[in-house]
């Protein structure tokens, strides 16, 4: 299984969380299987009940920064009345306007890293039910499946169902270049009848596709 499976499988058990994509990626590739051993339940239990726990103390943390915002907090609309010379009983002065804005900042840059990660574990989700329909639907071509599924663009109000229609589309459209108008889209056999297959013409074309995309952002940059 490749790097980039494995961290589509990893964000998909670990469901709902508060860790960036960065963050899982970055866990992922440093816990690696060996090459050629395939990652059994002994591994994805370690690596998810890991991934939970730090996103639980994540969160705990964040819980923290805002119950000590809360409490400490001291509207103050004038900027400040004496010079700083007064102090209340929680230990800030009159003029916490700075102090405020900073404590802002950072719940600000939080809650955008809440709201990212989400979104990201969203899409995560939503391209790899989609990508697991190869099999219901007997697709004739698995990789240009899982290819087309990476090159639909997603927005906010994507959902599996408008993916696996648009992936249809792009999934067909693709496999007619690279094969030709006899190739079958569907049924669960890549060899249609007077139909070449996998040519080196046909491989060109999508390896090509697939590198321009990579370079659009669309589709992960291979490693060297």
């Amino acid at each position: 299984m490749e790097k980039e499976q494995i961290l589509s499988e990893m964000i998909a058990k670990i469901g709902k969380t508060s860790l960036s994509q960065r963050t899982i990626s970055g866990y992922v590739e440093g816990n690696l299987p060996a090459d050629g051993v395939e990652p059994d339940d002994a591994y994805w239990q370690k690596h998810v009940d890991f991934l939970k726990s730090l996103d639980g103390n994540f969160s705990h943390d964040v819980a923290s920064e805002v119950e000590k915002f809360k409490k400490n907090y001291k509207a103050d609309g004038s900027g400040g009345s004496d010079g700083g010379s007064n102090s209340g009983s929680n230990g800030y002065s009159g003029n916490t306007g700075g102090h405020d804005d900073t404590i802002l900042k950072r719940l600000e840059a939080m809650e955008e890293r809440f709201m990212e990660s989400e979104n990201q574990a969203k899409k995560e989700r939503i391209r790899k039910e989609v990508s697991d329909k190869a099999e219901s639907l007997k697709v004739s071509n698995k990789a240009l499946w899982k290819d087309a599924v990476m090159m639909v663009e997603l927005n906010d109000d994507t959902d599996a169902v408008k993916l696996l229609e648009e992936t249809k589309k792009v999934y067909e459209k693709k496999l007619k270049s690279y094969i030709g108008e006899g190739a079958a889209p569907f049924g669960g056999t890549q060899k249609q009848a007077g139909v070449p297959q996998d040519t080196e013409e046909a491989k060109a074309k999508r390896e090509a596709f697939k590198a321009r995309m990579a370079g659009m952002g669309r589709l992960p940059k291979r490693e060297k």
